[in-house]
């Protein structure tokens, strides 16, 4: 079966949404796992959102490749909005996320 290059956009879209929903596993996730998981989750959802946008950057060198100039043209306007807002949300996601499970880790070390 053969998907084209629209895998690379829909493999985008699900590493962006894992992206998002890294961080907010692991601020679910804090008490139970006793904090060990929020660094590996914040590290993933980096990684993730990385990975999305180095698709979006492959998906734009194929349709230069086939020279579909009007796709380019109709698509990069979206597509740098939608990067930007991407790696904005996910910095402050991965941010807060580390903020609290630092906050948390300081206080169980002054408790012991």
């Amino acid at each position: 079966m053969m998907f084209g290059a629209g895998w690379m956009n829909l493999t985008s879209l699900g590493l962006g949404l894992a992206a998002w929903a890294l961080p907010l596993a692991a601020l679910a996730l804090r008490k139970r796992a006793a904090g060990r998981l929020c660094p590996a989750l914040v590290w993933a959802s980096a990684a993730a959102c990385g990975a999305a946008l180095y698709l979006q950057i492959c998906y734009q060198n194929h349709l230069v490749q086939i020279h579909d100039v009007g796709a380019i043209l109709d698509t990069t306007d979206a597509l740098v909005f939608v990067a930007g807002v991407l790696l904005a949300v996910t910095l402050a996601l991965d941010a807060f996320a580390l903020a609290v499970w630092g906050t948390e880790k300081g206080k169980s070390g002054a408790d012991a």
